[in-house]
This record gives structure tokens, sequence and C-alpha cells, in this order.
């Protein structure tokens, strides 16, 4: 043996053995670091709690010089799939994506955790970065093209407080996480911003089971699933989970506005809602029926575009800088709605 290489003619003094990094000199003498792990792919994986920031996964391939078509399959597992060791998944009191009530929502409302995901990806020094959720067992594909990509995750809570602001014409006036719309919009779309911090919308009963986060990035291409999804039921999304109060009468001149973020990137959004005069059947006695909700899109001149369909995705209106959900008849509870954003990836 000479050094690191066996005494072969394929493989002569001064040539590295194949597939063997070679350490330099100066670690042969002091112990230096180990060889650097020259995998393109590198798939993490990790279980995330509280306030941490979470690896995913990441791609980088440093010497193709052009860029390539990339996928990433992102994932946070279901409590009941057991990713986690040592857990008891048959006791319900340590399901992290329980529902309990907070002090900081109404009482109709049960807060719970949402995955985040950041995904970052580039190529030849300039790089794209997208928040989006990653729901309990869902398999989310993005596909791009770069020779760099990272997903990182982070937990946040489902419902975020929400603030009344001064009536408009006799409707009543809410807003989530900030009444400027541009700084509603930055706090929204930046996973690491303190007021996404998980246990903003807890008063109590905060989760510390751990939730895995994994996924691939991985060079090819892939098929996005069609059908009744409309192609969106496994592409990446960004979720916003507000709520209309309880009015008496609809809007206009009365009613509700509520006032919520959009997410940097989207592309088309829609409004989940209830169906039209839907009776929960958490308390059928009441009879609580709740209103058909539609939305309006304003944009930064304030110019408002409604009456917006809910249920189905609606392109963004150019500019578009708040989403305005609010209640077409009497609403008689607290009408929980989703407004989910199509990143267009």
């Amino acid at each position: 043996m000479n050094g690191d290489r066996p005494q072969h003619p394929a493989w002569p003094e001064g040539f590295p053995f194949p597939g063997l990094p070679q350490p330099s000199p100066d670690d042969r003498v002091h112990g230096g670091p180990p060889p650097r792990d020259k995998r393109r792919s590198r798939a993490l994986g990790q279980d995330i709690v509280g306030n941490m920031m979470g690896q995913i996964c990441a791609w980088d391939d440093q010497q193709s010089p052009d860029a390539e078509t990339l996928v990433a399959f992102l994932k946070a597992y279901d409590f009941a799939e057991a990713a986690v060791p040592n857990i008891d998944i048959s006791n319900p009191l340590i399901d992290p994506f329980a529902g309990v009530a907070s002090a900081f929502l109404p009482g109709e409302l049960l807060q719970s955790l949402e995955v985040l995901a950041v995904l970052q990806w580039g190529h030849d020094g300039v790089s794209k970065q997208v928040v989006m959720n990653l729901p309990a067992s869902q398999v989310v594909k993005v596909p791009m093209a770069g020779t760099y990509a990272r997903a990182a995750s982070k937990l946040t809570c489902k419902y975020f407080p929400r603030v009344q602001d001064a009536a408009i014409a006799g409707s009543d006036v809410f807003h989530y996480l900030n009444a400027n719309p541009n700084v509603r919009n930055n706090i929204f779309n930046n996973a690491q911003s303190p007021l996404l911090n998980p246990s903003v919308g807890y008063s109590a009963n905060l989760p510390t089971t751990p939730i895995h986060v994994d996924g691939i990035i991985a060079k090819g291409s892939v098929s996005v699933a069609t059908g009744g999804s409309s192609d969106r039921s496994a592409r990446a999304c960004r979720r916003f989970y507000g709520s209309v109060p309880t009015e008496a009468a609809a809007y206009p001149g009365a009613g509700a506005l509520v006032f919520c973020p959009v997410a940097f990137g989207a592309s088309a959004v829609m409004l989940a809602t209830n169906p039209a005069n839907f009776v929960p059947p958490k308390d059928p006695a009441a009879n609580p029926t709740l209103s058909p909700l539609s939305f309006a899109m304003v944009d930064h001149a304030g110019n408002f575009v409604g009456q917006q369909p809910a249920n189905q995705f609606v392109p963004l209106i150019a500019n578009c800088q708040s989403i305005v959900v609010y209640n077409t008849a009497a609403n008689g509870a607290e009408n929980p709605f989703t407004l989910i954003y199509d990143l267009g990836l």
C-alpha cells in the first residue's frame, strides 16, 4: 500500500482512488475536518416542537452549470402514523394536532397547530423562497428548476387573535395580525416572525409532542394529480384560517368585514367555507344557522373587486393587498373559513 491507494497500474502515484474523498496533507498531519459530504441530495428530516426550526431536505449540485428540473416531496406526519419514536399514539391527550380552548379565541373555535414549510431554491447566485403549509399526512409536490434547493419547517398556531376596528357604514370591521395591510402581509409571509410563534394563539395547553417532518428533493419530473382536486391537492399552498363573528344582518349596511393577509407568490385564492345555511352539529338544539360567506379583493389603490364566489379558486387581481371576507346573510354563530392560496408552483 502507498498511502490511501493500492499499488495498481490503474491508480498511479498522484491520482486519487475513485470514489474515495482525499484528505489534504495538512489533514493527515493535523487531523483536520473529515472530507466534505459531496452528495447532491441530503434527506434530513427532524422532529420539531415549539418554536424550533426543523430541517426537511436539501439539494446542492455545485458541479452543474445549468439549472436542472427538480421536484420536492415534503411531508408532515400525522400523529397516528407514529413517525416519532417512543410516543403512545393510543393516548389522545398527547396528540399535537388536537384542538384546545383558548382565551384568545371565540368560544366556538378550538386552537391547534399548523406546520409551515419554508422552501428556498436557486441557480447561479439567485434564489427564491416561499412559505407553504404542510397539512398532516399529505405529501406536497413542488416542481422547480435550479441547482440548489432547501426546505425547512416551523410550527405555528391555526388561528390568530382577531381585532375589531371602527365600523364602516354600519358594518363591523375586523383584522388579523396588523391593521396595516403591508405589515400584515409581511408578518404572514415571514415564518420567523414572532407573531407566527405557535404560542401566540394559545392561552394554555400548548402541545409539546414532537411532529416529524421530512422530504426528498430529486432531479427529474413529476406528475401532479388531476381530477376533482383541480390539480391543487398535492401542490404548494399557503393557508390562512379565520372566522366571521355572529351577525344579525348581512353586509352591506351591517354584517362584518374581516380583513385577511395575502400570501406572497400566490396566483389564485379559494375561500373554503361552510355551504349555504349550514347548521353545525355541535349544538343542534341551539340551531345556529351559518351564513354563506363571500369575499372581495383589495389592491394597493384601495379598489374593491367582489363579490367573489366561495369554494372555488379565483385568480388574484393585480397588486392584491388584502382579502376581505364577509357574511351575505344573518350569521347565527362563529363561522370559520380558510383562505387557500395557490403558490403557482
